[in-house]
């Protein structure tokens, strides 16, 4: 069994197809990186019937991972004095926060949208053969397990706003249990 994870930004024909020809076994995840949505929800079914194809075929497995809780700080405009972060994500953060970096719970609502579309174009019935890896539920409780303060970094990459709430520290339990789901699914 040949397996490979793949952590990329965007769906990428060239990538894809790299893939498709070196391993039977495809785990991966673009949703994090996608702020259009309508062009996430075209990509998908474009990489969809290909990655259908591959995993029809007897001993491959597509896994496409959920995106993943965020947990970035939202403004309390709304009033209610808990600096709740109401969908956590990067785009509707409070920027101010950004230079004194806290992670915050999130209300869940069901507003991730990458997720949204994925679930949407799977539940069109036309890739019966790619399997959901459930990520988001794992992380939607876990605010305080981003690497969180990183403003000033060394490297000086993205020097005065690295609040990182996108990106897990190493856990042991958490990934136990991810991987978990992982073996699960390539043993059915």
């Amino acid at each position: 069994m040949r397996m490979l994870f793949a952590r990329a930004i965007n769906y990428q024909p060239e990538d894809l197809a790299a893939a498709l020809q070196t391993a039977n076994v495809i785990v991966l995840n673009w949703g994090l990186h996608y702020h259009n949505m309508t062009q996430y929800h075209l990509d998908l079914h474009t990489a969809f019937e290909q990655l259908n194809r591959h995993a029809s075929v007897r001993g491959n497995i597509v896994l496409f991972m959920e995106t993943g809780a965020q947990h970035f700080r939202q403004d309390d405009s709304r009033g209610f004095g808990r600096l709740r972060a109401s969908a956590g994500s990067w785009e509707m953060r409070d920027p101010s926060a950004d230079k004194h970096c806290a992670c915050s719970p999130i209300e869940d609502f069901g507003v991730n949208r990458q997720n949204g579309v994925l679930h949407a174009v799977l539940a069109t019935g036309l890739y019966p053969s790619v399997q959901v890896l459930p990520f988001y539920e794992l992380t939607r409780p876990r605010w305080r397990w981003h690497f969180g303060n990183c403003t000033h970094r060394p490297s000086g990459w993205n020097k005065d706003t690295c609040c990182d709430c996108s990106h897990f520290c190493y856990s042991p339990a958490m990934w136990r249990a991810h991987l978990a789901q992982v073996m699960s699914r390539l043993v059915a």
